[in-house]
């Protein structure tokens, strides 16, 4: 028995630590539209409730600024919220693609 991979054209030959079994390899990456194609209902709505969550966090954590920013005048809380709202929803976009990723490749299980 040789130590080739058999037809899969990413799988290690045998002996590796792990070996996957997935049509995809790192010489040919998943395209992101099927990692997005893939997302589950809770996958979608990660990165709604992360932007919803990050918006009252931003607004409370500026609430009551330094003095030292005291000569900007002006509100800073609600850009401060916006900002937050924006990492919280690309956070859990990035959480949901990496959760997608992970099943189209055979890293995790695909129940759901």
């Amino acid at each position: 028995m040789d130590d080739t991979p058999s037809d899969w054209p990413n799988q290690a030959p045998i002996g590796t630590p792990r070996a996957l079994i997935s049509p995809f390899s790192l010489t040919r990456p998943l395209p992101s539209v099927l990692a997005v194609g893939n997302f589950t209902l809770k996958e979608w709505g990660m990165p709604a409730v992360l932007g919803a969550l990050g918006y009252p966090i931003g607004a409370f954590a500026s609430g009551n600024p330094s003095p030292a920013f005291a000569r900007l005048g002006g509100n800073v809380a609600r850009p401060t919220a916006l900002v937050a709202a924006s990492l919280g929803a690309a956070a859990g976009f990035l959480l949901s693609y990496q959760s997608s990723w992970s099943r189209l490749t055979g890293y995790s299980s695909t129940d759901a």
